[in-house]
């Protein structure tokens, strides 16, 4: 069988040791917004940092202090949907939100273990409806909050069974609501859903695939692919929402540096809407960027309009010579949205899955595209693929469409 594949190659970096613009003393974590501008948090220089996704600085805020604005050790950040920017202000024991020009908006949270205080509190997540997730490190627990900082829930005590915690660092939501938690001194990542209910674990201690050294930060991406900083492994491994390994790729360091021992310690990860991945790299305090290089598309839902279920090509009868406009909403490799496409298909054999199962036919699609999966959708939640197919090339090829059955 021919798989699709996807890889993510180094295309910039930026940054350097040092209290420059530009520069960093322990760079942490990355987030991007909306509109492309990347931030940062440099962490003993007490600031946070904005560039251009082409790593041009933009502005600064931040010094230290306790006061509305400073801050002590920033670690974890976060942005929403209305751009604004959470930042788990670790040694203040709180969080603080700006807006993305720096302005100060609020605060919240103390020292301690009540409900809305922290102990060193690292990761922290904006959810697509407007909560706020953090990780309470040094609790040993997650908080939820909404966005002007008022307590929701908590779940999570020290150990190392389902739901507990050892110094969780990174936590990410999903689209759906769910809640993923590197929890990095169990070498694990744990998955809940919004209301802290757990779901389910994978990872241990080690090197392998799989495997994990301190997680220190983790994100979903708007393909649905769980990206983790791997932080004492070096590298960064992408999973399923149920925890299948998909793939893996280290962060080197840059060979311009010529030193002896490479090892590099990414800590932080954000993806943009194109599904560039951007790493935070601790050692160097370097800002890598990451482009996917996909290799084929993962698959093809074929619908009968733009944004529609795709059914039209699994219930629509098609003979000898018909030609079907369908639109064909694709997903690269690397499971990045490609949009609608409009493909025309022509049929060389009879299609009538109604009638049973569906027949094998040949078609010849109007339009290039190199490779993937087609899936019938019923708009029910019934769906059946048909398996790979290849339309690179000017000639048929044979597909077989699974029978779907309506309600």
């Amino acid at each position: 069988m021919i798989a699709a594949a996807c890889s993510y190659e180094r295309a910039l970096v930026w940054g350097g040791k040092g209290a420059n613009d530009g520069q960093f003393d322990h760079l942490v974590s990355v987030v991007v917004d909306g509109s492309g501008f990347v931030y940062t948090t440099d962490m003993n220089h007490h600031r946070l940092q904005k560039f251009t996704s082409a790593g041009d600085f933009v502005l600064k805020w931040g010094s230290y202090g306790t006061g509305d604005g400073q801050l002590n050790q920033p670690h974890g950040l976060a942005v929403d949907a209305s751009g604004h920017l959470y930042v788990t202000d670790m040694f203040n024991h709180r969080i603080q939100k700006f807006t993305n020009t720096g302005d100060f908006v609020t605060k919240w949270g103390s020292q301690g273990s009540g409900n809305g205080q922290f102990i060193a509190p690292r990761g922290v997540a904006a959810s697509p409806t407007g909560e706020i997730y953090v990780a309470d490190t040094g609790n040993h627990r997650v908080q939820k909050f909404t966005a002007g900082g008022t307590h929701v829930a908590q779940w999570g005590s020290y150990g190392s069974s389902d739901g507990q915690f050892d110094l969780p660092w990174g936590v990410g939501v999903d689209a759906d609501g769910f809640v993923y938690v590197a929890d990095a001194g169990n070498h694990r990542i744990q998955k809940f859903t919004a209301g802290g209910a757990f779901v389910t674990a994978w990872g241990s201690y080690g090197e392998a695939l799989g495997q994990f050294h301190h997680p220190a930060a983790i994100v979903v991406g708007a393909n649905r692919r769980i990206y983790v900083a791997d932080s004492a492994n070096g590298r960064i491994q992408v999973f399923t929402p149920s925890g299948d390994f998909l793939l893996a790729w280290s962060v080197p360091s840059l060979p311009e540096l010529m030193i002896q021992w490479d090892q590099t310690l990414p800590t932080g990860i954000d993806l943009d809407a194109a599904g560039t991945v951007y790493v935070a790299e601790t050692w160097f305090n370097h800002v890598n960027k990451f482009e996917p290089q996909p290799s084929g598309l993962d698959h093809v839902t074929v619908q009968d309009e733009p944004g529609a279920g795709g059914k039209e090509i699994a219930y629509h009868p098609m003979a000898v010579g018909d030609t079907l406009d369908v639109y064909a909403a694709g997903r690269d490799a690397c499971h990045n949205y490609l949009g609608d496409l409009l493909v025309d298909w022509t049929t060389t054999g009879s299609l009538d899955p109604q009638a049973g199962v569906g027949p094998s036919f040949t078609f010849s699609p109007a339009t290039s595209q190199t490779m993937g999966t087609i899936i019938a959708d019923d708009g029910s939640g019934h769906t059946g693929e048909t398996g790979l197919i290849l339309v690179d090339w000017g000639w048929p090829f044979d597909v077989h469409l699974p029978y779907i059955e309506r309600d």
